[in-house]
């Protein structure tokens, strides 16, 4: 099996191309699930930002309404089954889509409720923006797994950085406890 390999496109051409596919699926999803709070995350929504060329999508929504929610997404694109799935938590994908879209479900309050102020982070810091763009300019060409370890491994830094750290902390204290 090859190895995949982390390539960057052109961020505005990108960024262009994701914003209207995402302006697309937010109104295919907001059909199928009324409530929610959908937004466009990751660095097609940063600009001139370095990017894959991908769209990510977030999809937030309350617990109770979770299942029903992931049930209505698994209608409309395939399950990421790369990421781990929980009660909170749900990755879906379409690779065929122009640009390749994923799109995660979370329940708000839970663990992963932070894609979105993750943006946020990275539209206001120079420097946490300066950080992710080094090291996406590091790892062009090499290890798709290596680039996403080295990512995590940043993002966890950024996340303890302020204002992050306690946006982070006042969302989580705010929504009723949520189990992974």
């Amino acid at each position: 099996m090859p190895r995949e390999l982390f390539h960057l496109s052109p961020a505005r051409p990108a960024a262009r191309a994701a914003e209207r596919l995402f302006r697309r699926e937010r109104t295919r999803i907001r059909r199928r699930i009324p409530g929610a709070i959908i937004e466009h995350i990751g660095a097609t929504a940063i600009r001139n930002f370095p990017t894959k060329g991908d769209l990510d999508i977030v999809v937030r929504i309350s617990i109770d309404e979770f299942p029903a929610a992931d049930r209505e997404l698994s209608r409309l694109y395939i399950r990421n089954t790369a990421n781990k799935r929980t009660a909170a938590f749900a990755s879906f994908k379409d690779d065929q889509a122009h640009p390749p879209l994923g799109v995660q479900l979370v329940a708000i309050g839970a663990e992963h409720d932070d894609f979105d102020l993750l943006r946020d982070q990275l539209r206001v810091s120079v420097s946490c923006r300066r950080t992710l763009a080094r090291l996406k300019r590091r790892f062009a060409g090499r290890s798709m797994n290596h680039y996403r370890r080295a990512k995590s491994a940043a993002i966890e830094q950024i996340s303890k950085k302020e204002p992050l750290a306690t946006l982070l902390a006042g969302r989580r204290s705010r929504s009723k406890p949520v189990k992974n």
